[in-house]
């Protein structure tokens, strides 16, 4: 069973350093989900059901952005029902899911709601914020599911059905205090979170988008396979002559954990940028003719953009594997002929287990 994991590097580079600061808004999506007896959802309310993790919203507001709310919309569902062999008789039997999201500011938890079934309407879910600026601030969003029954109603170690038109939803934000209409949200842009046929704007709460669709779930040791994808010690900006000559400057830290029914695993990786050139490019933010083309590398192998990388292979269970992404490619020269200003790229690595 193939599985496929999407994550995004930032890279921003600086020429007489120019400061630009924007709000980073990011969803990653548990898959495959996997059900669990233990409650870590900060909800007592939910002890002693299942629950399962759906992913999570991270919203970065830097300190010049004076947002007040915070706002999930077009979120809506009208059923959500997952199903399976009843452990005392055999049968497949189905029960309702019901679906919270927990907020989260700067590692304190705000508050939790449940997400109710909506028949067409858009009624916006002011997840955080009131009348003193959220600047400076991090908001997560945590989503999850439940059903009522008992650990021992469903027969362990075998695959739940999740039946759900849930799938989409948009983030918007007010830079405004007191009440506000629709009109005055604005729509972030979110990295990691669009699934088929998605905007910039959307992003995919669960598998299935915007259409009705059977989800796989574990319950158990079943044959599904969880795995972890992290960017981490990253190198959120620099001055281009930090990155300039033959060696390689390391950005990142990529890493893969992974459990499943295999003892080992060989990776297929992806890395693209949204540039139309064949090679990565960091795009001035101003202006829009001048970009400078660089190289990218997995710990020593070049990667070749938008081109399979089959270098990674028997990755052990259990285990946190983590290889350097590297730059290079810029010259001197190449750099004391460029404007001043910001450039960056945004980088998508998808990872996809074989």
């Amino acid at each position: 069973m193939k599985k496929t994991l999407l994550a995004f590097l930032i890279i921003a580079i600086a020429i007489a350093a120019l400061h630009s600061s924007e709000i980073v808004t990011s969803y990653a999506q548990d898959t495959p989900i996997q059900w669990s007896f233990t409650n870590d959802s900060g909800i007592s309310y939910l002890n002693g059901y299942p629950i399962a993790d759906l992913g999570t919203l991270t919203i970065i507001i830097p300190a010049d952005q004076p947002v007040y709310y915070v706002y999930l919309t077009e979120m809506r569902y009208t059923y959500a029902t997952v199903s399976g062999i009843r452990s005392f008789d055999g049968r497949t039997r189905k029960n309702t899911l019901y679906i919270y999201y927990v907020t989260t500011i700067n590692g304190h938890q705000s508050n939790w709601n449940q997400l109710r079934k909506s028949y067409g309407y858009d009624t916006p879910f002011k997840i955080e914020g009131n009348d003193n600026s959220l600047a400076g601030k991090t908001v997560t969003v945590d989503f999850y599911i439940q059903y009522y029954q008992s650990k021992t109603y469903y027969e362990y170690n075998q695959i739940l059905t999740i039946n759900t038109d849930l799938g989409l939803g948009k983030v918007g934000v007010t830079t405004e205090p007191g009440r506000i209409s629709n009109a005055d949200k604005i729509l972030l842009p979110i990295n990691g979170g669009g699934g088929a046929g998605t905007d910039d704007n959307t992003f995919e709460i669960i598998g299935g988008g915007s259409v009705s669709d059977e989800i796989e779930s574990g319950l158990g040791e079943t044959s599904l396979i969880n795995a972890e994808l992290s960017i981490t010690n990253v190198l959120t900006g620099c001055s281009l002559s930090e990155i300039t000559g033959p060696d390689k400057t390391k950005i990142a830290d990529l890493g893969v954990k992974i459990s499943g029914s295999k003892n080992n695993f060989d990776l297929s990786i992806v890395f693209d940028d949204a540039g139309a050139s064949n090679q990565f490019t960091l795009r001035h933010n101003t202006i829009s003719n001048v970009s400078i083309p660089f190289k990218i590398y997995l710990g020593n192998d070049e990667i070749t953009k938008g081109v399979e990388y089959l270098g990674w292979t028997d990755v052990k269970k259990n285990k946190v594997e983590t290889r350097e992404i590297r730059v290079s490619g810029i010259t001197a020269a190449m750099a004391e002929s460029l404007p001043s200003g910001e450039y960056k790229d945004t980088i998508s690595i998808e990872v996809t287990l074989i």
